[in-house]
């Protein structure tokens, strides 16, 4: 065995050799070195058919694609900078800083989404950590309605504080579509105090609440919203919904009442007039 390792080693070496002084594989390193990666690629692919491939012309072929492939990024054609970095990976390891440079040029071209979230999942794969990454790619997967993988990113968000006021607005409105009322009550309640006061936003907690059960204090918000915007018919009428749903119909035909008045609806019995006698 030993021996067979010796004669395989000393058959890569020479083959090693054989390359270095190849013409084709001068030809490939003088047009790297010039810029001319086309005529690179060519020169190595057809030392490459002679003489297989070596770890020299895999290595030269690596980066006449790669340099190919930056090119053309350069010049905004990322579908063919794609393909060439496609050509490198078959003769070298995929390398992270290349699928940045794609990412980069596709999002300056303004790919579609889901054409740009593939390309970060490419990045993640290849262990790109980058809190702006994965931000980037929770922002899109909320874009295309993806919500199971946008909410698994939360959590990784949240310990690195990178969540917009946006972003917890957005995941307030996807929580409450999902079922999940506490999760979008924690959202809204991570808004600063001075918005959380904006009428709408209370009555949006005051529903949340109530879906969770807690009935009280969903009722004390909406009788402070009466008070502080009397002149409101909305909270009025969200208040008058509230007590209908607890049993309580005296009351919410009460409220119901002030709120069309103050719609200016005006509620009038009306004095039918006696049916006529059947002439049967």
């Amino acid at each position: 065995m030993r021996i067979w390792m010796i004669g395989s080693f000393t058959l890569v070496t020479a083959l090693g050799a054989m390359a270095c002084g190849d013409a084709d594989v001068r030809l490939g390193r003088s047009a790297l070195a010039q810029g001319d990666y086309g005529r690179a690629v060519s020169a190595f692919e057809r030392a490459e058919a002679r003489l297989g491939r070596t770890p020299d012309i895999a290595a030269g072929l690596g980066a006449a694609h790669r340099a190919r492939a930056d090119q053309l990024m350069t010049a905004g054609q990322c579908d063919a900078a794609r393909e060439a970095l496609q050509a490198a990976e078959q003769v070298s390891p995929p390398l992270l800083v290349d699928h940045q440079g794609l990412f980069e040029c596709a999002a300056a071209q303004g790919a579609a989404p889901d054409v740009q979230v593939a390309y970060l999942k490419r990045l993640r794969a290849l262990g790109d950590e980058r809190i702006s990454v994965v931000h980037t790619l929770f922002r899109f997967e909320l874009a295309l309605e993806r919500y199971a993988d946008a909410l698994e990113r939360v959590p990784a968000l949240e310990r690195h504080f990178a969540l917009t006021l946006e972003d917890r607005r957005r995941l307030a409105r996807v929580y409450e579509s999902l079922g999940q009322s506490q999760a979008a009550l924690t959202q809204l309640r991570a808004l600063p105090h001075s918005e959380r006061r904006h009428p709408l936003l209370r009555l949006k907690e005051a529903e949340l609440l109530e879906k969770q059960g807690e009935v009280e204090p969903a009722h004390g918000i909406l009788r402070s919203l009466t008070v502080e915007h009397p002149q409101n018919p909305v909270v009025f009428l969200r208040l008058a919904d509230f007590l209908r749903r607890r049993g309580d119909g005296g009351a919410a035909r009460a409220v119901q009442a002030h709120a069309d008045a103050l719609r200016g609806i005006e509620h009038t019995d009306r004095a039918l007039r006696p049916l006529p006698k059947s002439r049967r």
